[in-house]
């Protein structure tokens, strides 16, 4: 987190951008266009690649497996997409999300990456969704975003433009309007965030320790080794600690190489009210470490100290229907956001942990998907 106190969310824009500065100069582009890698992804956890590409060349070479999605994710990423869309999946199994997949959903996606929660939203709604605005500051991960609103989330028709109704944003989302440096992760672009609050803030050693230590318990085959339990033995019983834990390290070098990048920032009560939004169905964060902030966004311009500022909190908060969010628990994050939903907001908070984060991340720390519904 920047001394300004400020966060990130995701970003992005294909057809429109209301940010002041990108109205001046129009949608921000890469400084040099990345290297996207076309996949056929699969909802149910299998990808083929089909061919990859730089530039602006729309048109994905090679054969398209039946009953997949064609999807662009960035190369220097490889099987990051299907890791995203099998998050995104879990945000929607408990089912208390239903009753928003309707024709006319408007839904926030903060911090959109390459589009995943886009593409399982126009799906489970048909494609007739009434507005998805994606936010996505970091210019490579948005280009690919981009990328995908014109092939496949939301392309052009002989009536309309490609992003009607997937609206990319090229700024995040924060708990106040300016800029801040980002750790851009090109390995691991899905870990982006706010300097200092990203995954690239961990320590290396105790990183590679905590891997290590996972993959000598059998109980966690199946998160690294992929179904293949003969190999996750032979690891096992034939590579020494030190071994294994020279290898990691490479690896998580490699994956937390990080590369800095200004961004720019605005608040999701500025958003709703540029954008005239009385309402949105849902609201998804996934901001590595900043979810506090963006949900503080609601409060911009008020204050706080005051009753008249709590009671228009509220009415703000009583304009979104439901929330998904990925969290991170430092320094009781978790409890002021509990607090903040339930008695701010007047959501009913449930909470949930996929496998892979049960016992803690590679640091250790808690990481929970939030899910705030209404009762009505």
């Amino acid at each position: 987190m920047s001394s300004s106190n400020m966060s990130a969310g995701g970003g992005g824009g294909t057809t429109s951008n209301n940010n002041s500065d990108s109205k001046k100069g129009g949608m921000r582009r890469p400084a040099s266009v990345p290297k996207l890698r076309s996949v056929a992804l699969c909802l149910n956890g299998a990808t083929t690649t089909t061919d990859s590409h730089g530039g602006d060349d729309d048109d994905a070479a090679g054969a398209t497996p039946v009953n997949v999605t064609p999807f662009y994710e960035l190369a220097s990423a490889p099987g990051q997409a299907q890791v995203i869309v099998d998050q995104v999946a879990d945000y929607f199994a408990s089912g208390k999300l239903n009753h928003l997949l309707k024709p006319n959903v408007v839904a926030l996606d903060v911090g959109a990456n390459i589009g995943s929660f886009a593409l399982e939203l126009m799906r489970r709604t048909g494609g007739h969704a009434q507005a998805i605005y994606c936010f996505e500051p970091v210019d490579r991960t948005r280009h690919a975003l981009m990328e995908n609103v014109k092939r496949t989330l939301d392309p052009a028709t002989p009536l309309r433009a490609a992003g009607t109704i997937v609206r990319v944003q090229d700024y995040g989302l924060g708990r106040e309007t300016g800029t801040i440096t980002f750790d851009v992760r090109p390995h691991a672009p899905a870990c982006s965030g706010a300097e200092g609050l990203a995954a690239s803030a961990m320590n290396r050693d105790a990183q590679v320790a905590r891997i290590v230590d996972k993959m000598r318990d059998p109980e966690n085959d199946d998160m690294w080794a992929k179904g293949k339990p003969r190999v996750a033995s032979a690891v096992r019983a034939l590579v020494p600690t030190f071994m294994l834990k020279a290898g990691i390290g490479l690896w998580v070098d490699y994956y937390n190489k990080v590369e800095k990048e200004e961004v720019k920032l605005d608040t999701i009560a500025n958003f709703m009210q540029r954008e005239h939004l009385d309402h949105v169905d849902l609201l998804k964060v996934d901001v590595e470490g900043a979810e506090e902030d963006v949900l503080m966004g609601m409060a911009d311009g008020l204050d706080l100290e005051s009753p008249g500022g709590i009671a228009e909190l509220k009415e703000r908060w009583s304009r979104v229907g439901a929330i998904v969010m990925e969290l991170h628990d430092v320094d009781g994050r978790l409890h002021r956001v509990r607090h903040l939903l339930e008695s701010v907001g007047g959501f009913r908070v449930d909470l949930e942990q996929e496998e892979v984060f049960k016992g803690g991340d590679a640091q250790g720390v808690d990481v929970w998907n939030v899910l705030a519904t209404r009762d009505d």
